[in-house]
């Protein structure tokens, strides 16, 4: 059951992108969990940055998820640059910023 404020209904639970956000929140926190082991949280990024750049195009698709994943890759292989939440700021741009318009 949907409810409504004025002529706009409110977001369901089962909307997708509410189902995206805990996701983005997690992959960020993956990516960023390589400062906690100095030396060989490096060594981990050189596995994660492929993977974080896929998972990063298959969830937001077009022209975000390919200049996204390509952003991912590099913030995840470059030292010192985990800690960009790459996945929620995707996030926040698709959903929240760009509400108007369709154009990612």
């Amino acid at each position: 059951m949907e409810q409504q404020l004025g002529n706009k209904p409110l977001a369901t639970t089962n909307d997708s992108r509410y189902i995206l956000l805990p996701i983005c929140i997690i992959m960020d926190l993956i990516g960023m969990s390589s400062f906690t082991v100095p030396i060989i949280g490096e060594a981990f990024d050189v596995f994660w940055a492929p993977i974080s750049a896929v998972v990063f195009f298959a969830m937001f698709k077009r022209k975000l998820g390919v200049i996204g994943g390509a952003f991912s890759f590099l913030e995840e292989i470059l030292p010192g640059t985990d800690i960009i939440p790459t996945f929620t700021i995707a996030w926040i741009l698709k959903y929240l910023v760009n509400t108007q318009k369709t154009i990612i």
